[in-house]
């Protein structure tokens, strides 16, 4: 929407309480139509005037123009939708997103995304033939190849990861997923619930990542988030800090049937876009996948549940904005001084109130007193 460009100056916090001034400043205005307030529809228009200029001044804090570009591409399997893990047979994934990717060439991209659960494993990668998969797809791309992973690690526990080959076709990095989701990736309180019901959709929980998802690659330092992560800005704000040119998500939205999620998880995207100035790169299995511009415009975006690719230009960046710098604290602070403000404002108001009621009272007891006094035939 038209406020977007406030995330640059404090984040999703900014975004939200500037929603709640335009809802404000709009009922004010029309207070003037039903209720004839002037002053009320002054100050609602008072509000909108300051959230536009607001706007416009954000605007120019994008983060600067690009120090560089690199080709790019994210790959999309495809296949269907509304199959949880459990369901989906594991090689169809693996092999819908390997038979997308032999469209690439060469000449596509320095840099190849892979999405969330692309590989998933029974086995540990050390283990697993797979490893040797993709260090020959990275080898045959010249690229350096980024792959969503799922691998148990003990018999109750499992990593999700994305692991990175450089063109050569060496393993040269890799990061763990921070942020689980509660009963999609672990159950809180798995003790205690499964004595009261069946957690056998999540059979195991995720090892939680330690680390900002910062990696350092042949073509260019990246900050990578894993699916449920891009909606945590804290963290892409981190990495842009830690020196993030630009911004991956890999993510797996094939369990849910409908285009609810796959679209709240690209509009999540965008908002880290902005917020941070940074070009976007997204990978899905079965969709959405695209390029986010730093601006929130989405650039060769694919359909759900169809194979896609998407060839893009990533500019990388080395300037931020004022949220990657200063976080939330503009916003906390610009809320704490309007309640501060509205708290001043309702005593003021109160203290008017108590100040105007004895008189009142007296003046209705006067007359009352006249009225009984005339009534009585006193003088």
């Amino acid at each position: 929407g038209p406020l977007l460009p406030l995330a640059r100056a404090g984040g999703p916090l900014a975004l939200a309480g500037a929603a709640a001034v335009a809802g404000v400043g709009l009922a004010r205005l029309l207070d003037l139509a039903w209720r004839r307030r002037p002053a009320a529809a002054l100050g609602g228009a008072g509000a909108l005037g300051l959230l536009a200029v607001g706007v416009l001044c954000c605007r120019a804090l994008g983060g600067g123009v690009p120090a560089g570009h690199v080709a790019a591409a994210a790959v999309q399997g495809g296949g269907r939708r509304g199959l949880t893990s459990l369901q989906a047979p594991p090689t169809s994934v693996f092999a819908a997103t390997l038979a997308a990717s032999a469209r690439l060439g060469p000449r596509d991209g320095g840099l190849v995304l892979w999405p969330e659960d692309a590989v998933p494993l029974n086995v540990p990668f050390a283990r697993s033939g797979i490893r040797r998969v993709l260090a020959g797809v990275a080898r045959r791309l010249g690229a350096t190849l980024l792959a969503g992973v799922t691998a148990p690690r003990g018999a109750t526990r499992f990593v999700n990861e994305i692991v990175v080959f450089s063109p050569s076709g060496q393993l040269i990095g890799r990061y763990e997923k921070v942020h689980p989701v509660p009963f999609g990736e672990y159950v809180p309180g798995r003790g205690f619930l499964r004595h009261l019901v069946s957690l056998a959709a999540v059979p195991r929980d995720m090892v939680r990542g330690r680390r900002v998802g910062v990696l350092v690659t042949p073509v260019a330092r990246v900050g990578v988030l894993l699916s449920f992560e891009s909606f945590f800005p804290d963290l892409a704000r981190a990495e842009v800090r830690g020196g993030a040119g630009a911004l991956l998500v890999a993510t797996n939205t094939a369990s849910y049937a409908t285009a609810q999620v796959p679209d709240e998880e690209l509009a999540a995207s965008r908002l880290d876009a902005v917020a941070c100035g940074r070009f976007l790169l997204q990978a899905a299995t079965v969709g959405e996948s695209a390029l986010i511009t730093p601006d929130g415009r989405v650039v060769a975006p694919t359909r759900l549940g169809a194979p896609g690719l998407v060839r893009v230009t990533l500019g990388l960046r080395r300037s931020g904005t004022p949220y990657t710098a200063l976080g939330d604290w503009p916003a906390v602070a610009l809320a704490a001084a309007a309640g501060a403000l509205g708290e001043v404002a309702a005593l003021g108001s109160r203290t008017r109130r108590r100040r105007a009621r004895p008189a009142a009272s007296a003046g209705v007891g006067r007359g009352l007193d006249r009225r009984t006094a005339k009534e009585v035939g006193a003088p």
